[in-house]
């Protein structure tokens, strides 16, 4: 499955819902070692006995509506961004990359992850670490940064689905659920949004359960029960 969105100027290829493809993107961007890593979510109530902990994040991949519809929330931006680091989105069709780089920028084990010296995900995580900048000002970022766009075209062309064109009217969309700075709640990261969304408390023990309760009450829905919705969990890293 293959995102879309259009909410900005530029339009990038859209990218597949796949662990493959993303895997492959987060090490082209400068991320070393074996974990962390993406894996299929195939449940959304249990049998999550095949997902390695511990999970750092989720991401799904569900279908909207043209008119914007199975997109809306109550997203307060007075609540402030409880330490998380969102980026807008000003590139059409960019929403697979924003949920990897929310998920990578955001995992409770951040700090652990290897990520080689010079590299894409590097400076790019140096100019947006920062938690004075806007949503918007971290966008403005991404849209100068040529390597991330290269890089997004190339894992674009990869995957098992039929690449379509920058400018195609695809109608499915990333977001990525983690937790909070203190790790007691759960959030929603989507690009389109002001702020994050809080989805109620969590834990690192609890974080797939309750992130997969909040796709099956929440986002779902939005879906219109779409049965094209994906899940992807980022795996490991903790102590190893």
């Amino acid at each position: 499955m293959v995102e879309g969105d259009s909410t900005g100027a530029r339009a990038w290829v859209p990218l597949e819902s796949n662990p493959d493809v993303f895997n492959a993107f987060m090490r082209e961007l400068g991320l070393e070692g074996d974990a962390p890593f993406f894996v299929d979510v195939f449940s959304l109530t249990d049998d999550w006995d095949s997902v390695p902990r511990p999970v750092q994040a989720v991401v799904a991949c569900y279908p909207v509506t043209k008119d914007g519809a199975g997109t809306e929330t109550s997203a307060d931006p007075a609540k402030g961004t409880h330490g998380l680091l969102l980026c807008a989105q000003t590139v059409n069709n960019a929403c697979g990359t924003m949920a990897l780089l929310h998920a990578l920028l955001n995992a409770p084990d951040r700090d652990r992850f290897r990520v080689r010296p010079g590299s894409s995900l590097e400076r790019f995580r140096a100019k947006v670490d920062a938690p004075d900048l806007t949503p918007q000002q971290r966008a403005a970022v991404l849209e100068a940064d040529a390597s991330l766009a290269e890089a997004h075209a190339r894992s674009a062309a990869t995957g098992q689905s039929s690449v379509p064109s920058a400018d195609a009217d695809v109608d499915m969309h990333f977001v990525t659920l983690t937790l909070d700075r203190s790790g007691t709640q759960l959030y929603e990261l989507d690009g389109r949004k002001p702020v994050p969304i809080c989805h109620g408390a969590s834990s690192r023990a609890t974080l797939l359960p309750d992130a997969c309760a909040r796709i099956r009450e929440v986002i779902l829905p939005r879906a219109h029960d779409d049965l094209r919705l994906t899940v992807m969990a980022l795996c490991g890293v903790e102590g190893a």
